[in-house]
């Protein structure tokens, strides 16, 4: 019995130390390389302004599926009503969403209601933010105005995994495994949207935010990696009022490790 216990424990630790193996050295995989392309579309009229930008995103062979998650993704953020190939014809996709913008900036109901010399705006920005061997992020910058008061705007990151074009989200963060570890997380987002806010304190940063607690809940966009680490970001309104605008938080790489499921840490180390 005591041979069989000694075997058993043997074989467990053998496992973990595999385990930790392959979240330092992942296999690498060789993946077809990507070509940027910046394209832009501008229209103006007595009505509204169009501003598309977008750093087109192709491959050597023509068969990137990171490419094409991008570019499709892109399409599906402005209206996913583009019938064509977005990766091959990515200047054709912008003249058709700038189109289809303007006509339904036509019937918009507050059009009667514009004042002299004002006029919709619509902007779009699509530019890349990392890349590494293994993944690329790219950002999703939107702009609007549609009278009133001020405009809007909301930015969104997206990571793709170049060996599948995979992209990845809130998925790749491990379940917290007690109370404890999820009260260190909430430590961390608070630390850091105070840097963000410029809050002398905690007990300030609780006064800016509008959240019914201390617990700062997940963005509702997707989490995104960079070489940096882990970033999320809240949209206006989401956690705090519009003057705060768009708050981004980046939790170091070595802090966020544990928080993450094997497949982001292996990401996140590659080079």
């Amino acid at each position: 019995m005591r041979t069989f216990i000694l075997l058993i424990s043997s074989l467990l630790s053998l496992t973990t130390c595999n385990a930790k193996q392959n979240v330092k050295n992942p296999t690498t995989i060789n993946v077809t390389s990507l070509t940027f392309d910046t394209l832009s579309v501008i229209r103006s009229s007595n009505i509204d302004t169009l501003a598309f930008s977008i750093l087109a995103v192709s491959s050597t062979d023509g068969r990137s599926p990171a490419a094409n998650s991008i570019m499709e993704h892109f399409s599906e953020t402005v209206g996913g009503t583009f019938a064509g190939n977005p990766v091959t014809e990515a200047k054709q996709m912008l003249d058709y969403y700038a189109d289809s913008t303007h006509q339904e900036l036509l019937h918009h109901p507050n059009l009667p209601y514009l004042r002299e010399g004002i006029k919709f705006f619509r902007g779009l920005k699509m530019t890349k933010i990392a890349e590494t061997a293994s993944y690329i992020t790219m950002s999703i910058l939107s702009e609007s105005y549609d009278g009133g008061a001020h405009g809007m705007g909301t930015s969104e990151g997206f990571t793709v995994r170049k060996s599948d074009g995979r992209i990845l989200g809130n998925e790749i963060l491990r379940p917290f495994k007690d109370e404890q570890q999820k009260d260190a997380w909430n430590i961390i987002i608070r630390q850091q949207l105070q840097k963000e806010l410029n809050a002398a304190t905690d007990e300030e940063l609780t006064q800016m935010l509008l959240i019914e607690d201390s617990l700062v809940p997940m963005p509702q966009s997707r989490i995104y990696l960079t070489p940096e680490g882990l970033h999320l970001v809240w949209q206006p309104y989401e956690i705090a009022p519009y003057a705060a605008g768009i708050l981004h938080v980046t939790i170091p790489k070595e802090t966020a490790m544990p928080y993450l499921n094997i497949t982001g840490q292996r990401l996140l180390n590659s080079l």
